[in-house]
């Protein structure tokens, strides 16, 4: 499972992908007007969905005979619009052909007010759109897109809560959720959520 990045800064080591990168600045143009988009980021035209396939995937022998398919991260740190541009984010992810959407997980960030040395990749200006009810009013809006988080910070909350929601949007979706997991690393938020940070892992 591979993710496009969109809305977001390019990540060390992504130049190895040059050919993707090439590709997505000849042929790829803006979902939604919302993201500032650079260089390598996801920018889509419907006539990708059938092209990126032969133009990535062709001549390349895959060991266990699949192409690798592609997903589209959602950008959580970018993200200002409504549900008009939500909207238009998944329908215009499903209609190029992606298989998945990937969103992070952050409840809280700090304030730059109260710490303002915070130099944390995020901070309480980021909107973090909640990923189940993300994943929900998306998965009723695209409904082939399938969702995977990347991941949900667990310790900071109740494990069997986080298993119904996970598979009640499973069940909502037909089957098309995956959830990821971590234990987290802003003490800032644990602290915030009532939650102890020292015995998270």
């Amino acid at each position: 499972m591979y993710s496009l990045w969109a809305g977001i800064p390019a990540m060390k080591g992504f130049n190895r992908f040059h050919t993707m990168q090439r590709y997505t600045e000849r042929n790829i143009a803006p979902v939604c007007g919302v993201l500032p988009f650079t260089s390598i980021n996801v920018q889509m035209r419907r006539k990708v969905s059938s092209s990126m396939k032969s133009d990535l995937h062709h001549s390349i022998d895959y060991p266990r005979g699949d192409a690798p398919q592609l997903g589209v991260v959602f950008p959580q740190t970018a993200f200002f619009g409504g549900p008009d541009e939500l909207r238009t984010f998944a329908i215009s992810a499903e209609s190029l052909g992606f298989q998945h959407v990937l969103a992070y997980d952050h409840v809280l960030g700090a304030s730059k007010v109260t710490r303002p040395d915070w130099s944390g990749p995020y901070s309480s200006d980021d909107p973090f759109v909640e990923p189940f009810l993300l994943f929900s009013y998306m998965a009723a809006v695209a409904p082939s897109l399938e969702f995977t988080t990347g991941v949900l910070i667990l310790p900071q909350r109740q494990t069997v809560l986080v298993a119904k929601q996970a598979a009640t949007l499973d069940l909502l979706s037909g089957g098309t959720f995956r959830l990821g997991v971590g234990i987290g690393w802003n003490r800032i938020e644990y602290d915030g959520l009532n939650e102890d940070f020292s015995n998270r892992a």
